[in-house]
C-alpha cells in the first residue's frame, strides 16, 4: 500500500512537505515552532486542522498574511520598539502579529493568546523590558537555540 504524500493539491510543496514531516504529532496536541522559512497560513492553517499547534516568525510577502500588521519601511525605523499590530482569525483560531524590535518581524501562531507581556532585549550595553505579545515571548524562549545554530 504507498503511503499518501500530499494533503491538498491547493497548498505549494513546502506546506505539504511540512505536514508529511510534522504527521507523527497529528492529534496530539503539540506545537511545532517554525521560522519564516517553512512558516505559512496555510500550513498553520493544515496543522491545526490535524490537532497540531504552530508559532513562528512569517514573511511577510507570503500569501495571506493581513496587510493590516505589516509596517512599511518609514514605520518601522520611527516607531518604537514593542510596537505591535494584531489580528485575529477566529475561523481558523489562529493570531498574526507585527512586531517592531530593531525593525519589523511578522509572527503567526495558532498557539498563542493576545495577551501581553514583556521581553528582555538589547539595546547597546543595556538590557530593556520591552513590551511583546505573548507569541512573541513563546518563541523567543523555545526559538533560541535554532535561530543561534542558523547564525553559525
Amino acid at each position: 500500500m504507498e503511503e499518501e504524500t500530499s494533503y491538498d493539491e491547493f497548498i505549494n510543496k513546502l506546506d505539504n512537505l511540512m505536514l508529511v514531516l510534522c504527521r507523527p504529532f497529528f492529534q496530539s496536541g503539540a506545537t511545532i515552532n517554525m521560522n519564516n522559512y517553512y512558516m505559512s497560513t496555510t500550513c498553520a492553517i493544515k496543522l491545526r486542522e490535524n490537532g497540531v499547534f504552530c508559532m513562528g516568525t512569517i514573511r511577510s510577502t507570503r500569501k495571506y498574511v493581513p496587510k493590516g500588521i505589516q509596517f512599511n519601511s518609514s514605520e518601522s525605523h520611527t516607531m518604537a520598539r514593542g510596537t505591535h499590530r494584531m489580528a485575529i482569525n477566529g475561523e481558523h483560531q489562529m493570531i498574526a502579529v507585527g512586531w517592531v524590535d530593531s525593525k519589523a518581524v511578522y509572527f503567526v501562531s495558532t498557539a498563542d493568546t493576545t495577551e501581553i507581556t514583556t521581553v528582555q532585549r538589547r539595546i547597546g550595553r543595556n538590557n530593556v523590558e520591552v513590551k511583546a505579545p505573548m507569541a512573541i515571548a513563546n518563541y523567543n524562549k523555545w526559538m533560541g537555540g535554532v535561530d543561534h545554530h542558523d547564525r553559525l
